[in-house]
This record gives structure tokens, C-alpha cells and sequence, in this order.
């Protein structure tokens, strides 16, 4: 089986790559760049109907949509526990309390019934994560949320997170929505995010100062990354030396050192509040291009996702084993790199979970299925066959451990 890798930007293929070459070499024109923005921005204006501001992370958008909202220290924001920290950590920069609620088994999303019974006085939004892709049914919940703010002295927001997602035929009921565009979702140019819907001006905008662009150095650096990875993904099983390490885990821990490629997830950044950025001219190109490819890899997740077990559009397609660790090894040695997404309450493990306001114990279903999760890929590298094939070593691996 050829290499098949589910976070490593699983996205790109040659004509993103040639982007990436042209932007980095200089020969891109200031009327594309302003065209490819321009479509990128009419895209999700006139899918959603909403307004559209672009941002250097997801997490960023985050941030400036609970400024937005005039979020203040004390007050709460309910999430599911089931989830990244690049969710808690903006309402903690805020010095916002984060309230977690359990999860749908049958979903991974967020349980409706866990949010109503965390509501309370200082409940200020209220953030539903549409998770691995799967949409939420939202409609009756926005009808119950409408309804508790005719009786309330405080708005309580309803901010939709589409990380995982980007589906022209869903509809919008939140405040607020937004996207990411980070190196493994359903779009990419590795960094960035959008917000829909009406932000209040900024601090900076109020002084007639516009919120900085992210650098054209910064950009670079971040595309440059893309390169890297690509180099990394086709020597990841080639023998370096005798060293029972490959060269592309080498050239991992050499790139990630020097802050040439970083991890999607950094603990650290509880602490290193990163600066609110606008998205940069240098990714709208590979957006634009992206965004063409749209139906295309969103037809390739639904087909995958059939393939084993549920017809949806999965970004990645979540699955329990008890022996996850052995399964993930299995997998890897037949070339297939899967992932182990929330395999802990607040995403990655091995963080200090109490430092995200998480209490051990509070989400129980999380707590379970979080032990045995692992998730497999769907994107554009994986084909029909690869699919069957990956099925095989799952079911084959549940039948003998089980």
C-alpha cells in the first residue's frame, strides 16, 4: 500500500504545490493575488450570507468573535469536552471560564441535553463544534436558545465551530461561525480561519489603525513549511543510516527544532497569547485553489466514510478499539498513518487538562470514549482500494484482539 498520511497535509497535490513554488518565487501578480482574495471572500459571503472576516489561525477568529460579544473576566462559555485546546485557549485569554459539557456517543458532538442543565446566570455563548464533519442538527437547540434569551437580562451567543467542516449546502443558525484553515481540515493553506458574521470594530480600528497583516516573512516561512512536509511524507519509511530512525522522522525533529514545521496543538500557547492577525495576500491563491477542489474532496470523504460503515463526509472518520495503540502500530506498518484525535478531554494528552478549566469526572461519556478512539483518514490520498484495504486490517485486527 502506498503511504497514506492523515494529518500531514493531507490536502495537496501538485497543482497546490505548484502554488506554493510560484508565491515563493515571486511570480504571482498583485491582480491575482487581489482576485483569488476577492473570490475566496465572495465564496463563503454568498454560501453563508454572511459577512466575512479573515484571520492568521481559527483560534484567532475565536478570540475576536468573544471580544466581539464583550466577553468579560468571570463570565462562562460552555464547549464540549471533547475537543482541541485551540478552543478553551481563546476564552481563557479573555480570562473567561470555559464550562464543559459531555458529548453524544452516537455523534462525538456536544449532548444538548448536558449544555441545558450548564447554563447558568453567567452563561455568556454557548460554542457547538460540528465534529470530525458530521453536521449538527442545530435548528431546534437555536429555537431553544432563542427562547431562553426572551426570559434572560444577558444575550447568550451561539457560535458555531466548522473547523471540521465546510459544506456549502449547511445552513448557518449561530451568531457567529468559524473556519479553519489549518494543515489537516477540509481546506488548507496551513494557517488561517474565517469568521461569519458581524464583528464589532476593533481597538485598533476604533483609533483608525487597521489590524496588521500577518508579514510577507511570516507567510513565507509558513509556505515553505508545506515544501518541507512534502519532502518529509516521501522519505518517512527511507532508512537513514543504520538508525532504526527513518529520514523522514529525522528530517520531523530537525524541522520542528529549528521552528521550521510545528505541531497543529501547542500547549504552550496557554501561556504565549499569540498576536490577532489578519490572513495574509500569500495564502489567498492556494484558497482559491482549494476551494475549486472542494466538491471534489468532500466526495472522496463521503465515498471513504461509506466504505467503513457510515455514508457522511468525515474528515475523519472516528472509530473504538480497546487496544487503540496496538491498532495505530498495525496500521502503521502496512504504511497508513492514522490519527488519535481527542484520545483525552481538551486535546492533545499529556497536557495539564485542570489548566483548562476542565474538572476530571464532569463528562463521563468523554472520559470513556476518549480511552479507545482512534480516526481514520479520508482525504484526497486515500482511494477506494486503500479504503477496502484499511477496513480489512481494522476489522481483521477487532476480530483477533476482540
Amino acid at each position: 500500500m502506498k503511504p497514506i498520511f492523515i494529518a500531514s497535509t493531507p490536502n495537496f497535490e501538485k497543482d497546490d504545490i505548484d502554488i506554493v513554488k510560484n508565491i515563493l518565487n515571486n511570480n504571482i501578480s498583485d491582480d491575482e493575488y487581489s482576485n483569488s482574495e476577492k473570490y475566496v471572500t465572495e465564496f463563503f459571503e454568498n454560501t453563508f450570507n454572511k459577512k466575512a472576516h479573515f484571520f492568521n489561525t481559527g483560534r484567532a477568529g475565536l478570540y475576536e468573535i468573544l471580544r466581539s460579544i464583550d466577553i468579560k473576566e468571570g463570565d462562562e462559555v460552555i464547549l464540549q469536552a471533547m475537543t482541541c485546546l485551540a478552543v478553551p485557549l481563546p476564552i481563557l485569554w479573555h480570562k473567561a471560564k470555559p464550562i464543559y459539557a459531555d458529548i453524544n456517543p452516537n455523534t462525538y458532538s456536544v449532548s444538548f441535553e448536558d449544555v441545558k442543565k450548564k447554563i447558568t446566570n453567567r452563561t455568556k455563548a454557548i460554542i457547538v463544534t460540528h465534529m470530525f464533519g458530521k453536521k449538527l442538527k442545530l435548528k431546534e437547540f437555536k429555537q431553544y436558545i432563542d427562547e431562553l434569551n426572551q426570559t434572560r437580562k444577558n444575550k447568550i451567543f451561539l457560535i458555531e465551530d466548522c473547523a471540521h467542516i465546510l459544506d456549502p449546502q449547511m445552513k448557518i443558525y449561530g451568531d457567529y461561525a468559524f473556519f479553519s484553515f489549518a494543515q489537516d481540515k477540509p481546506i488548507s493553506c496551513m494557517t488561517g480561519g474565517v469568521v461569519l458574521g458581524s464583528l464589532k470594530t476593533t481597538q485598533e480600528a476604533e483609533k483608525n489603525i487597521p489590524l496588521e497583516e500577518m508579514s510577507e516573512k511570516e507567510s513565507k516561512k509558513i509556505l515553505k513549511s508545506i515544501l518541507l512536509w512534502e519532502k518529509i511524507k516521501k522519505t518517512y519509511y527511507k532508512p537513514f543510516g543504520v538508525s532504526k530512525i527513518s529520514f523522514g522522522k529525522f528530517l520531523i525533529l530537525f524541522t520542528r527544532r529549528f521552528g521550521l514545521t510545528q505541531s497543529a496543538a501547542n500547549p504552550q500557547d496557554l501561556f504565549n497569547k499569540p498576536e490577532i492577525k489578519q490572513l495574509s495576500k500569500y495564502f489567498y491563491p492556494l484558497l482559491k485553489n482549494q476551494l475549486n477542489k472542494l466538491q471534489k474532496f468532500n466526495s472522496n470523504r463521503e465515498q471513504i466514510s461509506k466504505i467503513y460503515g457510515k455514508e457522511d463526509i468525515y474528515l475523519r472518520y472516528p472509530i473504538q478499539c480497546e487496544r487503540p495503540e496496538a491498532l495505530r502500530t498495525a496500521l502503521r506498518n502496512e504504511k497508513v498513518i492514522i490519527g488519535n484525535w481527542y484520545n483525552n478531554p481538551v486535546y492533545p494528552r499529556g497536557i495539564t487538562v485542570e489548566d483548562f478549566g476542565y474538572i476530571s469526572g464532569s463528562c463521563p461519556v468523554v472520559e470513556k470514549l476518549s480511552k479507545n478512539i482512534l480516526n481514520l483518514p479520508t482525504n484526497i490520498e486515500v482511494g477506494e482500494e486503500e479504503a477496502k484495504n484499511i477496513k480489512d486490517i481494522v476489522d481483521n485486527f477487532k476480530n483477533t484482539h476482540n
